[in-house]
């Protein structure tokens, strides 16, 4: 697949029949990827999506942002910013789920060192355990290197990374560090 327009242009047939494993063919045989892009904060999604390679990649209904923030605190991510955009995010969660032919897991992508990957992906893979328990929920979560003797800019880096750690505990069904 040409990254630049979408387009398959491969010469294998079972390649392309597993392309909607994680793609999703729309108008004109273009394929965006099967993801939600979510920020507290509008900068990094922007950027994604503003990317010449692969910016119009990504389906615009699917980058969901706000706009305040969650100034790497847990909390707010969690309980305040996070829980303001929850259901926006569930809503086209669901959207993409209905588009799938045979669902068996999420994948989450997401730090665990500031405030919207730790907060808002605890939130989410709270939400994911609840709202579809026969799925698998697999996580790949980025620990800031300051949890382990390093320095940070960030005080709160390492409450972050164990209120998040006790989500994953308890709602996924692995969980990938890096």
């Amino acid at each position: 697949m040409d990254t630049s327009d979408g387009i398959w242009k491969g010469e294998s047939d079972v390649q392309h029949q597993k392309l909607d494993v994680f793609f999703q063919e729309i108008e004109g045989g273009r394929c965006v990827p099967r993801s939600i892009l979510v920020d507290l904060e509008p900068g990094v999604v922007d950027a994604v999506r503003s990317n010449k390679e692969m910016g119009s990649l990504f389906n615009p209904d699917y980058c969901i942002t706000a706009n305040n923030g969650a100034g790497n605190n847990w909390a707010k991510g969690y309980l305040n910013e996070g829980a303001e955009i929850v259901e926006e995010v569930l809503d086209q969660l669901r959207k993409q789920v209905e588009q799938c032919e045979s669902l068996s897991a999420f994948q989450v992508v997401h730090s665990i060192g500031g405030g919207t990957g730790s907060g808002f992906g605890s939130l989410m893979v709270e939400k994911l355990s609840e709202d579809y328990s026969d799925k698998l929920n697999i996580n790949y979560s980025v620990f800031p290197g300051s949890t382990f003797g390093g320095n940070s800019d960030v005080v709160v880096e390492p409450y972050n990374s164990i209120l998040t750690l006790n989500s994953l505990i308890e709602s996924s069904s692995a969980v990938f560090t890096i």
